[in-house]
């Protein structure tokens, strides 16, 4: 190890991360042996005087007054960036490491100056710690004290160095080189630029101010918001370290699963995921219950404590940052069959093998489970996006499943499809038929949607026979259906559609059917089916301005002034939440059919003179006060008098549906007006909840009213104050001004 010198800039910056970037916790929850009991303010008084000696005599390389600060089993860790860890346990490796210190780096010591120390105390063991994560850029420090019959001593002392010595420069980071010394390599300045920007799109709302954040803005609307914070969240800490054991080899050897092979899967991104993002509830503290707990084990000692997760989240975040990994999938691709096989290779060999198979059919059967509003992150998820608003709503959803069940299932079974089975660990033909039949009839359709759906409260922990219809799930015979044998069957169901949508031709693969009056409105040709052209025209135009170029261009460029402005994309966004009018058009190639007219049914498809509203989202009971902030006027053509006139009809309707009170409209412009806020029907959705705050409701509904082709929609949605998310949706249309108040009504009652 060498030692650098390293500048003031360097070290600002360094607190300044230190400052958004650490989480911290208050207190340690294990229930370790050998701790004393103390009270904290006694403890944290001794260890303060004791951290001033100890600054002492690393100045003065007095290693004997040192050592004195230690009790005689003492531990100190010394720890690399890629989690490596050297241990030194008792008096004499402990002296032995600190004279090596003091030999190798002595230069450096009589100069060095420490800040204030930030001290927490657990009260469970009675043991007080200090923070010294900003000591210097290049190590992130923690010293633990224990008190023995009245005398506090330094129990533990660990320091991890916090920079990759010249990593590999990936896409993703070759910005921070960029706006440094362009000289080809990640140096310590560039690297604490790098984690800044990393952790603000991982954890905090803010506008684009570097390439990292403009990569993560899948709305092209210039801000990183919380729906793009998961999506980084989800491909930094899961998508991208898939294999970062190419790249990283030690850190996925000591601090990421498995323990049992060298690669590092997608199942295992799932683990690091939850690990580094739930730290409190996914690592339970005390003794280790669990082998790949051990990974946060920082010093060894079987017990896992929060100061092991800081250490632990903190080594992982700083490798997502500089992740050389290659990009598979940004919010430039369409998100085709071929750019979800290229996401679906891991290895990066131009080969979707068996096993990279069934991890890529698992993230399928994961997208259909996933409640509406569920983020796509994927490109997997992002096909079935329709209105790319980077979530999947749940009638996306819904059509979906309709798709894997009604039009890819019946060609896995009958070309019989190979797929891996992991019970007899051999290939195997895909085979589904509980009616006798060779053709995949409607009943088993709905039966395996049913399977789906339903897979996590039907098959968890089954403890006696099993007399229902899933029997034919029972492959060992023993009449238990047990999650093991669902698990197996469901694994070899997904790896089996997404094969043969592997095998589909392009076109065949990539075509969806008409079902929103977004879909309708850019299938040019009216046969029903939205070809590749027609998507990529579609999904083109719902990206950022730009000129009219496409049939679809002009059917959305509302003012027909030429250029498509991000106001008419939202506008277009929104219709794709309401079902076409006609029932959707058959698929005739390769013999299949989109769905029956059972299915089409259980969706509820409906004429367009049915269609007045459609429910997005169901309101659940929230209280008994609401506010109707306002109706934004994306048309511009509404007069002030007709918007409050909306605004008296949502009231009303509001009312008279939902059963609940509705806050009073001079109150509100009271607070509109002592607040200084603009009008409320411009504000934004987090203005909207405060002003919500202070008014005292426990919801609030804001409106936006858009037109396509001479049609109004109306389209409300309801937000939760406490929480601030939204828990309704709905959306109406009329042809006219005159039915104003049917489309208030309309958009108010499907919500309840």
């Amino acid at each position: 190890m060498e030692k650098k010198c390293y500048s003031l800039s360097i070290l600002l910056s360094v607190m300044l991360f230190g400052a958004v970037g650490l989480v911290l916790f208050s207190s340690c929850a294990s229930t370790g042996t050998g701790y004393g009991r103390g009270g904290e303010p006694e403890i944290e008084q001794q260890a303060r005087e004791i951290y001033v000696e100890w600054q002492e005599c690393r100045r003065s390389m007095d290693i004997d007054g040192y050592m004195a600060l230690f009790w005689d089993d003492a531990v100190t860790v010394f720890g690399a960036p890629d989690g490596d860890a050297d241990i030194f346990r008792g008096y004499a490796e402990v002296r032995e490491n600190i004279e090596f210190v003091f030999e190798r780096f002595g230069v450096y010591m009589p100069g060095h100056v420490y800040p204030p120390a930030e001290y927490r105390f657990d009260e469970i063991n009675g043991v007080g710690e200090l923070l010294l994560t900003l000591e210097d850029p290049y190590y992130k420090q923690a010293l633990r004290f224990e008190e023995r019959k009245g005398e506090v001593k330094i129990a533990e002392h660990w320091t991890f160095y916090r920079f990759f010595w010249e990593p590999e420069l990936g896409e993703l980071a070759a910005w921070a080189d960029e706006a440094g010394n362009q000289n080809g390599i990640l140096n310590e300045e560039e690297q604490i630029e790098l984690y800044i920007a990393t952790y603000r799109v991982l954890y905090e709302p803010h506008e684009v101010d570097t390439p990292l954040a403009e990569f993560f803005d899948w709305n092209f609307d210039g801000f990183v918001g919380e729906l793009e914070n998961d999506i980084a969240r989800r491909v930094l800490l899961r998508n991208r370290f898939r294999r970062i054991d190419r790249f990283f080899p030690e850190l996925a050897r000591h601090r990421l699963p498995p323990h049992d092979r060298s690669d590092v899967n997608m199942h295992d991104g799932n683990w690091i995921h939850a690990a580094v993002n739930g730290p409190e509830g996914f690592f339970p503290t005390g003794l280790i219950e669990h082998e790949d707990h051990r990974l946060a084990d920082m010093n060894a000692d079987g017990l896992i404590c929060p100061l092991d997760y800081e250490f632990y989240q903190d080594i992982i975040l700083r490798a997502a940052a500089v992740n050389p990994a290659p990009i598979l999938y940004n919010r430039e691709m369409p998100a085709f069959i071929d750019d979800i096989y290229r996401w679906a290779d891991q290895d990066f060999n131009g080969e979707v093998s068996d096993d990279e198979l069934g991890q890529a059919g698992f993230e399928l059967f994961d997208t259909v489970v996933w409640p509406g509003g569920v983020a796509a992150w994927t490109p997997i998820a992002r096909f079935f996006d329709r209105n790319r608003d980077s979530a999947l709503s749940e009638s996306e959803l819904e059509w979906a499943l309709v798709f894997i069940t009604d039009f890819l299932l019946p060609k896995a079974i009958e070309e019989e499809v190979v797929v891996w089975d992991w019970d007899t660990h051999s290939k195997t033909r895909f085979k589904f038929d509980t009616d006798g039949s060779p053709a995949l009839s409607e009943e088993e359709r709905e039966e395996l949607r049913s399977f789906i759906l339903d897979f996590d409260v039907e098959f968890e922990d089954q403890e006696e026979a099993d007399t229902t219809e899933w029997r034919w799930l029972d492959s060992n015979g023993d009449n238990f259906i047990e999650m093991w044998e669902a698990g197996l069957f469901m694994d070899m169901l997904f790896a089996a559609v997404l094969r043969s949508w592997f095998l589909l031709p392009e076109e065949e693969a990539n075509s969806l059917v008409v079902r929103t009056v977004l879909d309708a409105t850019a299938d040019t040709d009216g046969d029903g089916l939205l070809s590749m052209q027609e998507r990529e025209e579609l999904i083109a135009a719902l990206t950022r301005e730009h000129e009219v170029a496409s049939t679809f261009d002009r059917e959305i460029d509302s003012n027909s002034d030429g250029h498509i402005s991000m106001e008419e994309i939202f506008r277009a966004k929104d219709t794709g939440y309401i079902a076409a009018g006609k029932a959707s058009a058959q698929r005739s190639m390769a013999g299949f059919e989109t769905r029956s007219n059972a299915a089409a049914g259980r969706l509820g498809t409906r004429s367009s003179s049915e269609q007045v509203a459609i429910k997005v989202k169901a309101v659940s009971t929230w209280g008994s006060n609401l506010a109707v902030l306002g109706v934004r006027d994306l048309t511009e053509t509404i007069a002030p008098a007709q918007s409050g006139l909306m605004i008296s009809f949502l009231e009303n309707a509001f009312v008279n549906f939902g059963n609940v009170s509705v806050v009073d409209r001079q109150n509100l412009e009271r607070i509109m007006e002592e607040y200084q806020y603009q009008n409320s029907a411009l504000v934004s959705e987090e203005t909207a909840v405060e002003i919500g705050k202070l008014s005292g409701a426990d919801a609030i509904a804001i409106g936006n009213l858009s037109s396509l082709s001479d049609v109004f929609y109306l389209h409300i949605k309801v937000i939760d104050v406490k929480s601030g998310k939204i828990i309704g949706s709905s959306i109406s249309e009329g042809n006219s001004a005159k039915e104003f108040l049917n489309m208030c009504n309309g958009a108010v009652e499907p919500l309840f």
